[in-house]
This record gives C-alpha cells, sequence and structure tokens, in this order.
C-alpha cells in the first residue's frame, strides 16, 4: 500500500472514534502496512494535529474521572496505548486538563455511592430493627460491600475510606442501623404520635 493509501485508511479510521497512535498504528499493521509506512502516516497525522495522544488522554480523563478513581483512569489510559509520560500529564492536569486531586476524587466516590445507594439497602431479614448489635453487624457489611463496590471502580483506600464515612454521615448507608440503635438507647419513636 503506498503513502496516500495508508494515510486515506487511517483517516477513515480516526473518522470512526479517536485512536491514540499505539492504537492506530496497530490497527494500520493489520492492515499488512509495512512499519516504516505506518510511522510516516502516524508523524503526518500528527503534523496534521489529527492525531494527538495527550488531547485523547485529557478527555478521557476528564470523562471518566467522575465515575472511576485513579488506579481505573490510569488503566484506561494504558489500555488506549497512551505511554506513561503522557499519562501523568493527563493525571496530574498538565496542559490544560483537569487534575486528578485526591479531593476529587473522595466527592467522586461519595456520589457514585450515593448514586448506587439501591445496591447497598439491607436485603431481606438481613437488619434486625430490634437488636442494635445485629443492626451494627448489617451496617458493616453494607460498608464492607460498599468498600468493594468503590475498590473495583479504581478508588484509592483513602478516597473509599472518605466516601464511606461520608455516606454513614449522611445516611446513605447507616438509615436503619441508626434507628435501631436510637430506639434501644431511649430516643422517641420518630414514628409515634404525640
Amino acid at each position: 500500500m503506498r503513502p496516500e493509501q495508508a494515510l486515506g485508511a487511517a483517516l477513515k479510521l480516526l473518522g470512526r472514534s479517536a485512536l491514540s497512535r499505539s492504537q492506530l498504528s496497530d490497527r494500520l499493521a493489520r492492515r499488512g502496512l509495512d512499519r516504516a509506512v505506518i510511522d510516516e502516516t502516524c508523524q503526518r497525522l500528527i503534523e496534521l494535529r489529527l492525531l494527538d495522544d495527550a488531547g485523547l488522554a485529557r478527555r478521557y480523563v476528564e470523562r471518566e474521572s467522575g465515575s472511576r478513581g485513579e488506579l481505573a483512569l490510569r488503566h484506561g489510559l494504558q489500555r488506549l496505548g497512551i505511554d506513561e509520560v503522557t499519562a501523568e500529564r493527563a493525571l496530574r492536569g498538565d496542559s490544560d486538563g483537569i487534575a486528578i486531586e485526591p479531593g476529587q476524587q473522595n466527592d467522586a466516590a461519595a456520589a457514585l455511592l450515593r448514586k448506587h445507594a439501591w445496591r447497598f439497602r439491607p436485603k431481606i431479614g438481613e437488619d434486625d430493627q430490634n437488636d442494635p448489635q445485629t443492626a451494627r453487624q448489617a451496617l458493616e457489611r453494607r460498608k464492607a460491600r460498599a468498600a468493594r463496590f468503590l475498590a473495583s471502580r479504581g478508588f484509592r483506600t483513602e478516597a473509599v475510606a472518605a466516601a464511606l464515612a461520608a455516606a454513614v454521615n449522611d445516611g446513605v448507608l447507616s438509615d436503619i442501623a441508626t434507628e435501631a440503635t436510637d430506639r434501644h438507647a431511649g430516643s422517641p419513636d420518630p414514628d409515634a404520635t404525640a
């Protein structure tokens, strides 16, 4: 395939979706192009600003940082074929990107817990509202499920701990356990009529 044809094939691929240099090189290689032609084509696309790994990484981080932790973002950038230096710059916010700050990750993790609170509601028969110890154990099980949920989305331990504390304080995880504990501590029943 001639360089002009390789450029046309590359433009067709880039017209379908944004690709990193690595992804584009792999796809062109699968079409049987010579490595020298692929490198020349990629260099030309970079000069034309049609192939931009830094921009792709920055957009990925901006789009995914609300629902993914830093570890998952790093893995996603690696899967896209973004080199480590470019990925680190995107995560730090260099070159006009948003920086992944610990506070932002804590907020994102807490928001994700609120959004998925239904996953952590007590299962039928899990809570015994008449026994505070059973209610506390049920709360700990829900907190463990929530921690696994956030960890599976790549949030660091610090962000998971902060999000769990916020979820308990906001009542996302603790409503039933708090009611049972309050009832046994002599607190008046909020449903009782005066």
